[in-house]
């Protein structure tokens, strides 16, 4: 009798610890003083942008920073052609100048020799300058309507690839469900005899592949997002809703007429026969540069008071 004697003490010693303990918890719990420092702080509302394909598309031209390089290069290709229209400064120098430092003036140097130069440009060479660079102009505007094009399919794409694993993620899981009940049905047909064992196990394999599928298409979704969230430079946990349809139309190209418009508006080709021409304009600058440029100048030499008695004199180069 002495060891169930023991075990029964040791028994009631457990409940009473166990019970002090549960008696704590429950008045902490009912003291409003002790439990409200235990209350957790609401969670922050997740932002959510509801977009249609014209309004993502807005927002996408706004902050693409490649799109804003493409089009500060149309003002930098301006900036050239004005600088082509210019023509060469003239070019003053003057001779004896060092004689009025050291606090010297006109009265105690010898000579002064002011000298005026201009250079001509021959051959033609200021208008093919200015022909290469309105076609710079050109190829800059083409190369920009081409980067809003490109863009513009990489967004579409990617908005309509969001709405693609929605839908697939929806079905997966519509299936899965499905799956669902027709498999609780076989374990019940199973536990009354009606299949056999290894078809019970057959559905079990075929819902862990449905299971399988739900995970995949959500990845998916989750990738497609996450795509679009970077192309809008939106913040990772912004919720987005997309509010244009995936909706399939069935179109009968005419590949012949396509081909034409494609060769005849497609900015990505405009901008190559741009460049083409551009290219020949500067051969054509560089052939006129066999030709020297005449600099043409007149001087005047004035004679001051000191120094050899010289008269005032005028020259040319």
């Amino acid at each position: 009798m002495v060891f169930p004697l023991m075990r029964l003490k040791r028994y009631l010693a457990f409940t009473l610890v166990v019970g002090g303990f549960l008696l704590e918890s429950v008045s902490a719990q009912s003291d409003p003083a002790t439990s409200s420092k235990h209350v957790l702080a609401p969670a922050p509302a997740i932002p959510t942008v509801t977009l249609n394909i014209n309004e993502a598309m807005a927002l996408f031209l706004e902050k693409n920073l490649d799109l804003l390089m493409t089009k500060y290069g149309i003002d930098n290709a301006k900036g050239i052609a004005i600088t082509a229209k210019l023509f060469p400064n003239p070019v003053f120098s003057l001779f004896g100048a060092a004689a009025f430092t050291q606090g010297q003036t006109f009265k105690g140097t010898g000579a002064i020799t002011p000298q005026l130069q201009q250079m001509f440009l021959l051959a033609g060479k200021r208008g093919y300058r200015m022909e290469s660079a309105e076609y710079g102009i050109k190829v800059a505007e083409a190369a920009f309507s081409d980067a809003i094009r490109q863009l513009t399919l990489t967004l579409k794409d990617t908005y309509y690839q969001v709405q693609l694993a929605s839908r697939r993620l929806e079905l997966a899981k519509e299936n899965q469900e499905r799956f669902h009940r027709i498999l609780t049905i076989g374990e019940l047909r199973f536990k009354k005899g009606f299949i056999a064992e290894v078809d019970l196990i057959r559905l079990r394999l075929q819902a862990v592949d449905f299971g399988a599928q739900v995970i995949n298409f959500t990845q998916e979704s989750q990738t497609a997002l996450n795509d679009l969230r970077l192309l809008l430079a939106l913040p990772p946990e912004t919720a987005v809703v997309l509010t244009t349809d995936l909706a399939y139309r069935r179109v009968t190209p005419d590949i012949s007429r396509l081909r034409t418009e494609a060769i005849e508006r497609r900015p990505d080709l405009q901008a190559r026969r741009f460049d083409l021409s551009q290219q020949q304009a500067n051969l054509k600058l560089a052939k006129a540069f066999r030709y020297p440029d005449p600099l043409i100048g007149g001087n005047f030499t004035m004679q001051g008071p000191q120094g050899e008695p010289i008269n005032n004199s005028t020259g040319s180069t």
